[in-house]
């Protein structure tokens, strides 16, 4: 279920509790009109998963946020594993930047340890619903949307997911199911939604246009 932090620089989206251990989430996503602003999005790229909050900033400020991200991503873990918050994704918005103030880094971490209960909370302003038997969830802003869903789809799905969005840029995480360092190698056993149960999620996300 996502929980989401506003700041007036930085709003910190969290697919999962920030103290939920190693894993990483399926995630996929989607730009309608081209380059979108946009950083730590290679693990995506290539693996479809992510493991870090979500951060959405001006674009001016990426920069910052995505030092940020990788400095909290140490304190999670001091080796910053894939699967421990490396690297930070970070979403860039058309909008003016604010001003940082000096003890900025202080505020945000505070914000997300606090999981939505200080700082301003923003989560609700998350749509959430029930399509069949899985929750879905969307949050909006400056035109990018992220969704939720606790569907076992995977990143190509997610990303099917994401084009049925109008927003210039979509993303869209399962948290469903947690990919977990296996200590021996073995193969991971995974679910995969139904064909129906994608459609459905997917007239859901046109619907809430």
């Amino acid at each position: 279920m996502l929980e989401a932090v506003a700041l007036p620089y930085c709003t910190v989206l969290l697919p999962e509790s920030i103290d939920a251990g190693r894993g990483r989430l399926f995630a996929g996503y989607r730009t309608r009109r081209g380059h979108h602003p946009l950083l730590g999005q290679g693990v995506i790229d290539e693996f479809g998963t992510l493991s870090s909050p979500i951060w959405l900033a001006p674009a001016e400020l990426l920069g910052r946020m995505y030092d940020f991200g990788i400095a909290f991503g140490f304190r999670r873990d001091p080796e910053l594993p894939l699967d421990g918050g490396w690297p930070p994704v970070c979403v860039g918005l058309n909008a003016p930047a604010p001003p940082l103030p000096a003890d900025w880094e202080d505020d945000l971490t505070a914000a997300i340890e606090g999981a939505a209960s200080t700082a301003g909370g923003a989560s609700d302003r998350i749509d959430r619903r029930t399509v069949g038997r899985y929750r879905l969830e969307r949050f909006h802003l400056g035109g990018v949307t992220i969704f939720e869903t606790d569907a076992p789809l995977l990143p190509h799905q997610l990303g099917r997911l994401c084009a049925a969005s109008s927003s210039a840029f979509s993303l869209a995480v399962a948290t469903g199911q947690r990919i977990v360092r296996s200590r021996a190698g073995e193969p991971a056993a995974l679910s995969v939604a139904s064909e129906a149960t994608l459609s459905s999620l997917a007239d859901a996300v046109e619907a809430i246009r």
